[in-house]
């Protein structure tokens, strides 16, 4: 039960913010920019962002997502592998499973952050005059790469559990 309640809630929230922030860089891509203005909390302007800055976000969040279904992807096949699964095969699912998550922990923190200091090097003046423009490196994503270090130390130490088990079956 807890496997099917697992996939689903994977499958969903990789459909419904896929679609949700997809649909805001195309849209924003086709001419209703003013969300983008409000999402980095600045005021609207009257012209769009360039439509380079805006191809190159939804470039990046089309890419962060392909990460997030690696990692997602990854733990369906856990999943579906059950309690008996092969070791190096676990070791293989986990190690690409903390790629998938450092792979979307920099596409991420690439729209949250460096997006909103190119946007605003694109603006003729200063829109908002002292803003905070400072990155919390510490902020609560950095569980995106917490997580896949321990990840990958469990899947390589599953790689030499699954060796071991090699030699030992050998020497049998």
């Amino acid at each position: 039960m807890i496997n099917l309640l697992t996939k689903l809630l994977m499958a969903l929230s990789f459909l419904y913010y896929g679609t949700l922030v997809g649909f805001f860089w195309f849209s924003a891509l086709v001419g209703w920019h003013n969300g983008v203005w409000e999402s980095y909390g600045l005021p609207a302007q009257a012209n769009p962002p360039p439509t380079w800055l805006l191809a190159l976000a939804l470039l990046v969040t089309v890419l962060a997502f392909a990460c997030l279904g690696y990692a997602y992807r990854a733990v369906w096949q856990i999943l579906d592998g059950g309690s008996g699964q092969d070791f190096r095969m676990l070791a293989r699912h986990l190690h690409r499973l903390s790629l998938g998550l450092v792979g979307f922990w920099i596409g991420y923190s690439f729209v949250n952050t460096a997006m909103r200091y190119l946007l605003l090097a694109e603006l003729p003046q200063d829109p908002v005059p002292g803003m905070e423009m400072g990155w919390d490196f510490l902020d609560t994503e950095i569980i995106y790469l917490i997580l896949p270090a321990a990840i990958y130390a469990v899947s390589k130490t599953l790689e030499r559990a699954g060796q071991v088990e090699d030699e030992v079956s050998s020497f049998l």
